[in-house]
């Protein structure tokens, strides 16, 4: 439900190296749990206007209480959770253990409304991450702790059960195109935006290489891919399941094997640049 951390821990040591200036790694943390919540509305808007059957007007009409519906539940339950273990923890009416627990609770609770209302579950839980996160400001950080390490798990199983059912049909399904679409997702995508983002900022270009190339393509892509496949009508939903496998499948090894060194590499640069006085 919190936002944050590099996607499924491809590319943990590109913020957790401590020789990386910590504006840069705070800023990919930041990023890589923001971007998702982000992209999702638009990328229930584009699917309902390629699904058939649904006019202009249906689609935006279902867009906006969608995501209406959504960031309501969000912020009234990420409120109220938020005052209620704020007074218990104070109180001592819950133990540490329990707080825990009970803030994995307010996720699936704010799925289950919002989702039941007709809201996006997801997005509901990003505003309710969001929300909580600015309502408790660190007061109860203790109590994330188990929350944190159980998505952590989840998501290194999302991991194993894509790689051992998921992986196999697409390699022999893809072709030289997929490929390319793969590559193309985990370079041009990702690193032009980003170049893009950050004119004006005063970045030498090893810096916006080094927050260009590690956006790790893993759980999201697989969530969005499932909302494909269960909620939209489209000719097409087969290769978009192929190309999201093979970006998954190239965005692990990628990034996984390029983390540790990249990091290195660049906060090198970074050390060497200081001394001459030409960081920025």
């Amino acid at each position: 439900m919190i936002p944050g951390r590099l996607d499924a821990a491809l590319g943990q040591a590109v913020i957790s190296n401590p020789r990386v200036p910590e504006r840069i790694r705070t800023g990919l943390d930041v990023e890589s749990g923001l971007n998702d919540g982000v992209s999702l509305p638009f990328i229930l808007l584009f699917m309902g206007f390629a699904s058939d059957g649904l006019g202009r007007e249906a689609v935006v009409s279902t867009f906006v209480q969608a995501i209406g519906v959504a960031v309501v539940v969000g912020v009234v339950v990420a409120v109220v959770a938020a005052w209620l273990l704020t007074r218990a923890s104070r109180a001592g009416w819950m133990s540490s253990s329990w707080s825990q627990i009970a803030l994995g609770a307010v996720a699936v609770i704010t799925f289950a409304v919002a989702d039941r209302l007709g809201g996006s579950g997801f997005i509901a839980c990003f505003v309710g991450g969001l929300t909580y996160g600015q309502r408790v400001r660190g007061r109860l950080a203790d109590n994330e702790a188990f929350i944190d390490n159980l998505g952590a798990v989840l998501t290194q199983i999302s991991f194993l059960l894509v790689g051992a059912i998921v992986i196999g049909p697409a390699l022999v399904a893809s072709t030289w195109q997929v490929w390319v679409m793969a590559l193309l997702a985990l370079t041009v995508a990702r690193a032009g935006p980003v170049a893009l983002a950050l004119i004006g900022t005063g970045m030498r270009w090893p810096t916006v290489a080094y927050i260009g190339w590690f956006g790790p393509r893993g759980l999201a892509t697989i969530v969005f891919s499932v909302l494909v496949i269960t909620e939209a009508d489209l000719a097409g939903t087969d290769l978009i399941v192929v190309i999201a496998a093979i970006t998954v499948f190239m965005s692990v090894y990628a990034h996984g094997l390029t983390a540790s060194a990249g990091a290195s590499r660049y906060a090198d640069w970074v050390e060497n640049a200081a001394k001459t006085g030409d960081l920025a």
